[in-house]
């Protein structure tokens, strides 16, 4: 019986998270936090993490389309970017208690190999995408 768990928590300020740091250190990258407003910013290395299996960024059909119609690309370090700046304020102050992002925490059948655990994450994150429209 294949068994799998499921988990969603929120990446925000008033948890004091960076959601630079926070992508980095899931997807064992190095990223740079280019927020101006954030007197901590600075680059997250976790490069030499071993235990990340796959990262991947998975858009809503539309987007997609769209971002391939203009020519546009994203990467971890721009998005994570951008969602930090937009939380900021007129004044040019960040947002205290900010929500950041949602984090789903998914652990895989052991009785799938990690192909097929990670077809089952990218159609649930998919379907997920589609239905919130994010």
């Amino acid at each position: 019986m294949a068994i799998y768990r499921l988990e969603r928590k929120s990446i925000s300020r008033g948890n004091n998270h960076n959601l630079v740091a926070a992508v980095a250190y899931r997807a064992g990258l190095k990223l740079t936090d280019n927020n101006k407003f954030n007197k901590d910013a600075r680059t997250h290395d976790y490069t030499k993490k071993t235990d990340v299996a796959h990262s991947e960024i998975l858009l809503p059909d539309e987007l997609a389309e769209q971002m391939r119609d203009v020519g546009l690309t994203v990467n971890f370090e721009e998005i994570a970017n951008l969602v930090e700046k937009g939380e900021t304020t007129l004044r040019g102050r960040m947002k205290e208690g900010a929500k950041l992002a949602n984090e789903y925490v998914l652990a895989g059948s052991h009785e799938l190999s990690l192909e097929e655990n990670i077809k089952a994450f990218q159609e649930f994150a998919i379907q997920q995408a589609e239905e919130q429209n994010v």
